[in-house]
């Protein structure tokens, strides 16, 4: 029988809290020596952490995003420092909930979490040129505002019901903004910085573009496929963007004539049109007017499905008379 000594101490080794073992993560094999890559982490806020030395990109991901290999909810100062301090950091499919975003950070990816919260320093000097927060929750933008050495943004298929404005204007060095797949009906378009290239925003909820006020002497491309525009003014697109090279406005219920003469426009200020009107399908926003027209089908093929429907009407016929036998017997 154990002594009550040894029963004490297994008592206290069970209660004792978990986090005081701690975690050392290891990098799986990669081929790019400054780069540490790792499939599996589970960290709790109060559980001390390590990773490796020397590597300025970290990337953790679940090796199967079904079984959730990643859970972190936060990373935050304690979790940078733990991966000393990289100037580039992937977190992606590991339930994140909260970004603390450190002031040396130039490359954050954060996709495929559950982020709501983005949170910045107003008084630090941040450096982050490249921010995906794309397949998150969050429901606004304002403390991008404090990211001032942006160049590529990502908030796609997040809850934006909304943008504030504000929030771009100080982003004097954006290049890239990619907003698709959100539910807000405009775009503060006087807002957007000069330095601004390109704007992708399909398949969302836009009913109405104004571009009065406007400053895009930069901008070279415009994807607005698949949302709710029933009218575009081409002409004021041009006066605040005249070095446009490419845009995309197919699946918007503009009516098809209108969008003829839109077209036209464009192409007499030589402006791609990508993906010019189909009158079978314009303005419609179901997957079949996506698809690409499939190949015809060869007579062996055709001729072979013909002989399967009569096979199965024959079955059919058969199974119908052994029925009405089985009935009257």
């Amino acid at each position: 029988m154990p002594s009550p000594a040894f029963l004490r101490l297994t008592i206290v080794l069970l209660l004792y809290p978990s986090w005081a073992i701690g975690r050392d993560y290891q990098c799986i094999p990669y081929p790019v020596e400054s780069r540490c890559e790792i499939e599996w982490i589970a960290h709790d806020r109060h559980e001390p952490i390590t990773f490796p030395s020397g590597y300025q990109h970290f990337r953790v991901v679940s090796k199967d995003v079904l079984d959730r290999d990643v859970s972190l909810t936060r990373f935050d100062s304690a979790v940078y420092e733990a991966m000393h301090r990289p100037l580039s950091v992937e977190i992606l499919f590991a339930e994140l909930q909260q970004v603390v975003l450190p002031e040396e950070l130039i490359l954050g990816g954060f996709a495929n979490n559950q982020i709501t919260d983005l949170v910045v320093d107003r008084d630090q000097n941040y450096t982050i040129k490249y921010l995906d927060l794309d397949v998150n929750k969050l429901t606004e933008i304002g403390n991008v505002s404090y990211l001032v050495q942006l160049e590529t943004l990502r908030l796609e298929a997040n809850q934006l019901d909304s943008l504030d404005g504000s929030a771009f204007t100080p982003l004097i060095n954006l290049k890239r903004l990619y907003l698709s797949y959100n539910q807000f009906k405009t775009i503060p378009w006087r807002d957007l910085p000069p330095s601004l290239v390109g704007i992708d925003s399909y398949y969302g909820a836009l009913n109405q573009v104004d571009f009065r006020g406007a400053k895009l002497a930069a901008f070279k491309r415009l994807v607005l496929t698949g949302n709710f525009l029933t009218n575009f003014n081409a002409t004021q697109l041009l006066e605040v963007a005249p070095n446009l090279e490419e845009i995309y406005l197919g699946h918007n219920p503009i009516p098809y004539k209108n969008m003829q003469r839109i077209e036209q426009k464009f192409i007499n200020w030589n402006v791609a049109v990508v993906a010019a009107v189909n009158p079978e399908c314009h303005g419609m926003r179901d997957l079949a007017c996506l698809m690409e027209k499939q190949p015809e089908l060869s007579e062996g093929w055709k001729l072979l499905i013909l002989l399967l429907a009569m096979a199965m009407l024959v079955l059919f016929a058969v199974f119908i008379l052994l029925l009405i036998k089985k009935v009257q017997d």
